[in-house]
């Protein structure tokens, strides 16, 4: 009885050890954090591995989750001791807000047999606004006034200027019609919205902006009017 508990550990203890051992090994942080980054620019950067078995590691092939991102790798077999590099970039471009992509690493010969790595960055668009859209939609129609606020932040090198800020919303009053913010700015736009029927009056508030481009950034206003009883 004790011979085959004694057998028993010696195999699990031979297991542990074949399981712990690794020849693939990354040298990167499995998760690269590229920080905060202007949209439509070109993050770049490198995989760096070694091989830390004692036979050749062959890679099948390196695959990026989206077309987006791009890896690249000299050659694909590497000695014992050896190091290599995955050169790889991703284009920011349509994307905002934080963002991961991924690169996975394939082995043919050597382990473990895939191995992922992210890339993650949080991307700054050349104008931030913010809400997305203005929630009105819990009004009563007895409330006088209900506030919010609108931020408009200037990402760009250069002065935003903010042309004209308009409504197709009758009940909605904004309290500044053009605004000029200079780079690294943030102003704030306040809207107010005084009830005059029940039910719903959806809408928008656009900002015309002419430099440094021309555009119309528009935001959504969600309004329903409701009564004391709540229909």
């Amino acid at each position: 009885m004790v011979l085959f508990v004694r057998n028993t550990c010696l195999v699990i203890l031979v297991l542990v050890v074949f399981a712990g051992a690794q020849e693939f090994e990354l040298l990167t942080p499995r998760v690269m954090d590229f920080g905060s980054v202007m949209q439509d620019s070109v993050i770049r950067g490198k995989i760096q591995f070694v091989n830390s078995g004692d036979t050749p590691v062959v890679i099948s092939r390196v695959h990026t989750s989206c077309g987006c991102t791009a890896a690249n790798l000299d050659k694909l077999e590497y000695q014992p001791g050896e190091a290599g590099e995955v050169d790889v970039q991703f284009n920011t471009k349509g994307f905002s807000g934080a963002v991961r992509k991924y690169v996975t690493i394939s082995l043919t010969k050597g382990q473990p047999s895939n191995t992922r790595v992210v890339l993650q960055a949080q991307i700054k668009t050349p104008i931030e606004i913010e809400p997305a859209f203005i929630d009105l939609q819990n009004i009563l129609l007895e409330d006088s006034e209900n506030e919010r606020f609108i931020s408009v932040t200037n990402n760009t090198k250069d002065p935003l200027i903010v042309e004209e800020i308009k409504t197709n919303i009758k009940d909605l009053e904004i309290f500044l019609n053009s605004v000029t913010l200079q780079p690294g700015s943030k102003e704030k736009i306040k809207v107010s919205f005084k009830p005059s029927r029940l039910g719903r009056n959806d809408g928008y508030i656009d900002l015309v902006i002419n430099s440094p481009m021309n555009i119309v950034k528009r935001i959504p206003v969600f309004i329903n009017v409701k009564n004391t009883t709540g229909n």
